[in-house]
């Protein structure tokens, strides 16, 4: 069966490349320019739908939650912060109360892995070595 032409989510079967015993796998050209090869049965099924762009756009959008101008331990936060390439992590601009910016992904100011500019560890260091100080003195 001749399925060139075919689409299947954002994929435009482009020919069969080749059938393992009973799987039979497509050539498919993407809506966003990327070639992808794929079972004939994840086509059908829906399993396959991109080339993995989309689940890349779908992880973006879910980051993409606004969380500008709450605040997670010292750090308020400002904005978006753009500048990072990957679509997997949406980072943010936040403020210290320090006053030190620093740019944090969404899952560590969530999760509270991160919750300032380092002033927190920097402190914390300090008086461990006060502590320390005290003990080898006594």
């Amino acid at each position: 069966m001749n399925l060139t032409g075919s689409r299947y989510g954002c994929l435009t079967v482009i020919k069969e490349v080749d059938q393992i015993k009973t799987k039979r796998r497509r050539l498919c050209k993407c809506d966003c320019g990327n070639e992808v090869i794929t079972l004939m049965d994840s086509l059908r099924s829906g399993n396959t739908q991109s080339c993995g762009c989309y689940k890349s756009e779908k992880i973006s959008e879910t980051n993409l939650n606004d969380l500008s101008g709450k605040r997670f331990g010292k750090l308020d936060v400002i904005e978006r912060f753009e500048s990072r390439s990957d679509l997997r992590t949406s980072y943010w601009l936040c403020q210290c109360a320090c006053g030190n910016q620093v740019a944090v992904s969404s899952s560590n100011l969530k999760s509270g892995v991160t919750r300032s500019c380092g002033c927190l560890i920097n402190k914390r260091s300090r008086e461990d070595w006060s502590i320390w100080q005290t003990i080898v003195l006594l």
